[in-house]
């Protein structure tokens, strides 16, 4: 049965546990290209190089009725008084729900957190994550 996916598919887990209120992710990966051309060439050539997986997601900053701030774990990796882990411990999985999901996952660094409020808007907070070591999971292109 064909399917069009939309936002109400979409999900964001860190650490398999879906920690927060999501409004938007976007992945993007790339392969750099290594040059291979020979002297008595006429044309470049080119192999695959190292893979490197990048992204953004907005989250609603929102806290429960037990006043917990839902994406703490998140935040707390850039928003903190000490230094941040050295080791990449934390798994972030993307997903579109489907049977089975369509998902990748990978090893996650939070490079950058942006909290943004304006008059008549949810307050937001916007975050970019870099991809460490290689996909665990790579089901969302199949």
């Amino acid at each position: 049965m064909a399917k069009y996916f939309t936002g109400i598919d979409g999900a964001l887990l860190f650490d398999d546990k879906q920690v927060a209120k999501i409004a938007s992710w976007a992945l993007t990966s790339q392969t750099s290209t290594l040059e291979t051309t020979t002297l008595g060439k006429y044309a470049r050539e080119y192999i695959y190089g190292i893979q490197s997986f990048s992204g953004t997601a907005t989250l609603y900053y929102y806290t429960d009725s037990n006043g917990k701030l839902d994406g703490q774990e998140i935040l707390d990796q850039l928003i903190r008084t000490g230094a941040p882990d050295r080791n990449p411990t934390h798994t972030m999985t993307l997903s579109l729900q489907d049977t089975p999901p369509r998902k990748v996952s990978f090893k996650v660094l939070i490079s950058s957190a942006d909290i943004q409020t304006s008059v008549g808007e949810l307050v937001t907070v916007s975050i970019s994550f870099t991809g460490t070591e290689p996909l665990t999971d790579t089901s969302i292109a199949a």
